[in-house]
């Protein structure tokens, strides 16, 4: 690295415990900055030298004033707050590699947004000024009204955002607050993502003003944008639903609730009479009636879909078991030596069921193939609907097949009508990984960075590989199957499984083709993100 004062180089940093600001503040003097801290001794016979840079917004580039500065040395640290131009400087730091992190209300760090790696600065002779960036929040302001257009007043409002989790959104609330008495709300602290809106009592608007999720416009935050949302309350219109439930047995009770699919929506309890009638009234939309009973012989249940535009009278909820899937598993070794199965028990393997008509609603089992419990597997409690089955295997198996009866359940949703044993799912089990190695460039360099491979299978389970120093990666433990390639910077908070989120980086990609046993190379341009 060259010398001069006048040459920087980027650090991304880590979010550090906080001192109070207040009492910072105070001692910050008006000429610039001040250490707030007595530095550790440095060790016996260790050079020391300054250690000095600057603050700055990562979006317009200016410098931050009164940004906490720490950085670690040997036991202790040291801090301190930037000065007027965003400077801080530390003497008599010893020779040697610190962590280094920094804090200020309003803003994130590197660490905040996407768990980069902590920041480490290698003190010696002739370091140039460290440059450290923030990332200033997002806010989100405006003005509610009622139906006639006039201040909705203490009307609660929620901010909604998708927590990545397996490359998809799980719609769930971030932050909530109220409007004043001019129907004003601000909200603030958003990292930059796509969020939804909703305000309302007991019943939910989304943004721009309409009642459906799926109608709703999502705002998309960028660092340090401001969004102004302005949108009227549409009026809640209530209908009746009643009817009736039977298959109770005597001296049990029962839930009978309304369950919506709106991010957030209500979940409406029905009070049951001792005749097994029920009424409610509830707002116009989409919802999933369903009563549960838990019973001496197990748990009962009744579901329907309903779209609720008008008064539903005359239901009937007929209560039947839940139905409890058996799962057989069928080892097939190629490269692990023969055994007995019967006797000897594998690493775990997790079986999951997601709800294909309620986004998010998953529910795992977690079974050990092999040893006398096999024939005991299953997956009790299941409702009848329509689900996706999800495999995650571990040590040196991997799920080659999955079927219930002729249904391919790799490819194609499992189907559950009613209760009872049923029809068991087949689980095959091999050990002939694929092996896949390459190399990543950036501008014809070596690209540090995080290779994706995407399973043509939807539910399959997407891998991520680390890219060394040199550019290269390698991995022995791959399913064989299809696989699209990227080579991402970094992937935290990557909507991978979203077409519509991938589809920018689709030229830059390859797809990779893996047999049982085989081998594949690929070369991968470097994708830097611009999104966190």
């Amino acid at each position: 690295m060259s010398s001069g004062l006048n040459k920087f180089f980027l650090l991304f940093i880590v979010a550090g415990s906080c001192a109070s600001f207040t009492s910072l503040a105070a001692a910050q003097r008006d000429s610039g900055a001040q250490a707030l801290q007595v530095q550790q001794a440095a060790p016996a016979n260790s050079a020391v030298y300054p250690l000095e840079g600057i603050v700055v917004n990562a979006v317009t580039g200016d410098p931050i004033r009164n940004a906490l500065v720490r950085i670690s040395i040997h036991a202790g640290s040291s801090s301190l707050l930037t000065g007027p131009d965003g400077k801080f400087h530390f003497d008599n730091v010893s020779q040697g590699e610190h962590g280094i992190n920094i804090r200020k209300p309003g803003y994130f760090t590197e660490q905040d947004l996407n768990g980069a790696v902590v920041a480490r600065v290698e003190v010696g002779p002739d370091l140039p000024p460290v440059v450290l960036k923030l990332i200033p929040e997002g806010v989100i302001f405006g003005r509610i009204t009622d139906a006639q257009g006039r201040p909705a007043e203490e009307v609660p409002v929620k901010v909604l955002y998708g927590n990545i989790v397996d490359g998809r959104a799980n719609w769930q609330q971030q932050f909530g607050t109220q409007t004043n008495s001019e129907g004003e709300f601000r909200i603030f602290e958003l990292r930059p993502f796509t969020y939804y809106l909703d305000a309302g009592r007991f019943t939910a608007t989304f943004y721009p003003g309409v009642r459906d999720v799926a109608s709703a416009t999502p705002i998309s935050v960028v660092p340090g944008q401001q969004i102004q949302a302005d949108f009227r309350l549409q009026p809640a219109v209530f209908y009746q639903i009643s009817g009736t439930l039977s298959g109770l047995p005597p001296g049990t009770s029962a839930t009978v609730e309304m369950i919506s699919p709106n991010f957030g929506g209500p979940h409406t309890g029905f009070p049951l009479h001792e005749n097994g009638s029920f009424t409610q009234a509830v707002s116009a939309g989409r919802y999933l009636l369903r009563a549960k009973a838990a019973t001496s012989n197990g748990e009962l249940a009744a579901s329907v879909s309903l779209d609720v535009n008008s008064d539903i009278t005359g239901m009937r909820l007929v209560l039947s078991p839940m139905a409890m899937i058996p799962v057989n598993f069928v080892v097939e070794p190629t490269r692990a030596p023969r055994a007995d199965f019967s006797k000897v028990e594998l690493p775990p393997v997790k079986v999951g069921l997601a709800a294909t008509a309620y986004p998010g609603a998953e529910r795992w089992s977690e079974m050990r193939p092999g040893g006398p419990a096999q024939a005991l597997f299953a997956i009790p409690s299941v409702e009848p609907g329509t689900y996706r089955l999800k495999i995650r295997s571990s040590g040196p198996w991997y799920a080659a097949a999955v079927r219930r009866g002729s249904t391919d359940l790799l490819t194609q949703d499992l189907v559950v009508d009613g209760g009872g044993a049923g029809e068991p799912i087949e689980i095959t089990l091999r050990d002939d990984f694929a092996s896949v190695r390459g190399t990543v460039t950036s501008e014809g360099q070596p690209g540090v960075a995080s290779v994706l491979l995407m399973p043509e299978l939807a539910e399959e389970q997407a891998i991520t590989i680390p890219v060394d120093a040199a550019g290269h990666f390698q991995m022995d433990s791959v399913p064989p199957g299809q696989y699209t390639a990227f080579a991402f910077d970094r992937t935290a908070n990557l909507e991978y499984r979203n077409p519509e989120a991938m589809r920018p980086y689709a030229n830059d990609a390859q797809v990779v083709r893996l047999s049982p046993g085989g081998e594949a190379s690929v070369n991968l341009p470097l994708q830097r993100r611009q999104e966190y």
